[in-house]
């Protein structure tokens, strides 16, 4: 009788500690997997000068919406938390205007934005993002892991040039867009 309770509980640890061990094993494939400066250059985020990120982030067939507008609240609070460039961020209310808007946007100088969305200060560059794919995974104790990608434009509206990166990342889902704003910092001139 005593063998049995002692194998049950040793068939259980050892069962228990098969969700950590996979866990931990799911780290050797986390980190950004591209990063690509398609278009344009890195140099025009400065930290002085003042980006207007647009939301929601357009999608593909291929990714999801996890809040309608997260991403781009989560990159303008990124971006302006490690220093790349101040932030705004400016949410469309209207789903089915979303391109319209953007195209407005893009058409108009920084004062009619500024004036326009009752900005304090005139933007620089406009943010427009599109989540390319997305899937989520749970690792076993640690948490959801999100293998994502998107493709930035930061558009400058002084020269009317757009800065385009494509980036996919595997991580824990809270650190997928500060590991991406980490990679900008690395690689701006």
């Amino acid at each position: 009788m005593n063998y049995r309770i002692v194998l049950t509980l040793l068939v259980f640890l050892l069962l228990s500690a098969c969700g950590p061990i996979i866990g931990q094993m799911m780290k050797a494939s986390e980190g950004i997997s591209q990063f690509e400066v398609t278009s344009g250059s890195l140099t025009s985020l400065r930290p002085e000068g003042s980006l207007l990120v647009y939301g929601p982030f357009a999608k593909t067939s291929k990714a999801f919406y996890i809040s309608r507008g997260e991403d781009a609240a989560n990159f303008a609070a990124e971006l302006q938390e490690q220093g790349v460039i101040q932030t705004r961020l400016f949410i469309e209310r209207d789903f089915d205007r979303l391109e319209e808007t953007a195209k407005g946007l893009r058409d108009q100088s920084p004062e009619q934005i500024k004036s326009d969305l009752a900005l304090e200060r005139r933007p620089d560059i406009l943010l427009f993002g599109t989540i390319l794919h997305r899937k989520t995974i749970i690792a076993p104790a640690r948490g959801v892991i999100m293998d994502v990608g998107y493709r930035l434009e930061f558009y400058d509206l002084g020269t009317r040039e757009s800065t385009i990166i494509e980036v996919s990342i595997k991580d824990l889902a809270e650190n997928c867009i500060p590991r991406i704003v980490e990679e900008i910092v690395r690689q701006r001139p």
